[in-house]
């Protein structure tokens, strides 16, 4: 497990492409993704994928529900750059972007567990060395209203420390006009958020 963020952009209900021409398109201009694999269409389950990229520097799936993308935190900066590029050439495809999910996990070492259990719990007998904890909240950002879900654990299964997950998503009964422009800038105001959650803790 690594430091990553995940970026989903839900599409317009009833929305449909030709998953060959996008997938042929994406290829050509971002070859950097490798090849695609394009699946043939699940009229039983439509959350199934009909293009997958997952060779190359972003991991990309597509059906005509949605639209994700998930990015190391190491490359972070480049393939923010490309994915912003990616959507521009989906919306040249008349693909119309109406909410969108964001979730960023951060892997933390046993310092920065002390350290988050400290501020949570005065008392160390309210948690040992492993813990699960979770909750919801609503908030605004950048004008925004937003559904939050945190999640802070341990995993001995994987011998992780420490693992903070932040899933910041529009409501469902809510449409917006999600543009690059729009998702660039809010996507920085997500991670500062997230920034000032963790500032005591790193």
């Amino acid at each position: 497990m690594k430091n990553e963020k995940q970026i989903v952009l839900f599409l317009k209900k009833n929305s449909n492409f030709n998953q060959t021409q996008i997938a042929a398109k994406i290829n050509e201009k971002f070859i950097e993704l490798g090849n695609p694999i394009i699946l043939p269409i699940n009229n039983k389950d439509l959350s199934q994928p009909l293009i997958i990229f997952n060779q190359g520097i972003i991991n990309l799936t597509m059906n005509y529900n949605e639209v994700s993308f998930v990015l190391l935190e190491e490359n972070y900066d480049k393939c923010f750059e490309t994915m912003i590029e990616i959507i521009e050439l989906l919306q040249y495809f008349s693909m119309d972007f109406v909410r969108l999910g964001y979730i960023s996990t951060f892997i933390g070492d046993t310092l920065q567990k002390d350290n988050f259990k400290n501020i949570m719990f005065k008392k160390d007998s309210i948690i040992k060395d492993d813990f699960q904890l979770a909750w919801y909240s609503k908030t605004t950002i950048d004008s925004v209203l937003v559904n939050v879900w945190e999640r802070h654990f341990t995993d001995f299964v994987s011998n992780i420390d420490f693992v903070s997950i932040f899933d910041i998503n529009t409501p469902i009964e809510e449409e917006y006009n999600i543009n690059s422009n729009f998702l660039s800038n809010f996507l920085k105001k997500c991670d500062t958020f997230i920034e000032k959650k963790l500032e005591n803790i790193k």
